[in-house]
């Protein structure tokens, strides 16, 4: 998600690309990627920090960025999932 950011796409598109768009698009997925009533409750936390970091492009190139998102907690069917190993990059 954060080499989208780097690629120029705005936090709310590389959001939507990796929930409601991915639900569209992958039968399996179809009842997730809403907060809506009654759906079920998956969510990833995010933070987003401004700085300098490296990617790895597909090429085995390094790119330079200046946002990354770091993941912070995750709810899985409404239950909080406590992080296996703590202060590991996403």
């Amino acid at each position: 998600m954060s080499k989208f950011l780097d690629a120029g796409m705005t936090l709310a598109q590389v959001v939507a690309c990796a929930t409601v768009n991915a639900s569209r698009v992958f039968p399996h997925l179809r009842d997730r990627g809403t907060l809506h009533v009654g759906a079920r409750a998956d969510l990833a936390l995010l933070e987003l920090r401004v700085g300098r970091f490296e990617f790895v492009d597909n090429y085995e190139n390094i790119r330079r960025g200046g946002q990354r998102l770091f993941p912070r907690g995750t709810v899985l069917g409404g239950e909080w999932i406590p992080r296996a190993v703590e202060g590991v990059a996403g």
